[in-house]
């Protein structure tokens, strides 16, 4: 491994509070399929309460999201449920224990930080939603409003709606793509190293740019193992109609898990302990899958 693959990199004075184990560094691009293996690992070890912990994490986030009032909360309270999580991913690698009630514990510890991210994170995509707003009425693009009656039986309604919303979701994304980037290491930063919410969001977003190469691999790996996955789930959906429905939940709780536990994976990786040599504790492990 080269010295510039796994160089430690020394971000501003940190003032929280939060020891030296909050510094981050570039990690070998090989890594970001490291990320995806240990998460699959986490899942497999405790499979049934990571799929309860999304399903409730899931029905939380859609239960808010479908009451209008109260739906900005959804952005706002995510992070403290998955700083939850990463506490959980935290307390099953360390000590092999995992429980639902882990998905809680940002309620406990931490509460008022998390909020602040989420907080944030809100704001932020209140200003992409605008600026996205701005350009389409610069550019004069109108999206297409279709008949709702005929959207599912026209294919043409369909098509000509979907190609409306094709501009506006590209201008999103790359508009998105930074606020992930801040957002990702964000919760476990907060709850495992104490990190103010600022510095944590400008941590996390810092040590994504600094990890491009390897979040690539990850997301083409990972995108190209939802595909292969889903071939043979709908196969199987056609052969079994009766239990196409359950298949499919099955299946997306499990992708979720396993994605929401690559956060931890790649957090302890590029987020090593102070105290870790300058070879990345997930190399090692890996050795063993």
């Amino acid at each position: 491994m080269s010295e510039n693959e796994n160089q430690q990199v020394q971000p501003e004075p940190n003032h929280s509070g939060a020891d030296e184990s909050s510094t981050y560094r570039v990690v070998p691009a090989a890594n970001g399929i490291i990320w995806l293996k240990q998460a699959a690992k986490l899942f497999f070890a405790r499979p049934g309460t990571w799929l309860g912990m999304t399903f409730i994490l899931l029905m939380a986030l859609l239960i808010l999201m479908s009451i209008p009032i109260i739906k900005v909360l959804s952005f706002i309270i995510t992070p403290v449920f998955i700083g939850g999580i990463m506490s959980g991913c935290h307390q099953l690698k360390t000590k092999n224990n995992l429980q639902i009630n882990h998905l809680f514990s940002g309620f406990n510890q931490s509460f008022n930080q998390l909020l602040v991210v989420g907080f944030i994170y809100l704001v932020a995509v209140a200003i992409v939603f605008f600026l996205t707003h701005l350009i389409l009425n610069y550019m004069g693009h109108v999206i297409y409003t279709p008949n709702l009656e005929n959207l599912l039986k026209d294919p043409e309604e369909y098509q000509r709606y979907a190609q409306s919303l094709l501009l506006p979701m590209l201008i999103m994304m790359l508009f998105l793509i930074p606020v992930y980037m801040g957002l990702w290491f964000s919760p476990a930063l907060v709850i495992l190293r104490e990190e103010k919410p600022l510095n944590a969001i400008k941590k996390s977003f810092a040590a994504c740019a600094l990890n491009t190469i390897p979040f690539l691999i990850y997301g083409m790996v990972a995108f190209s193992g939802i595909i292969v996955l889903t071939i043979p789930l709908a196969l199987l959906a056609n052969l079994i109609p009766s239990f196409s429905i359950f298949f499919f939940i099955l299946y997306n709780l499990s992708l979720f898990s396993v994605l929401v536990a690559s956060q931890f994976t790649s957090f302890e990786d590029i987020f090593p302990h102070y105290e870790a040599t300058q070879h990345s504790v997930l190399e090692e492990n890996s050795l063993i899958l």
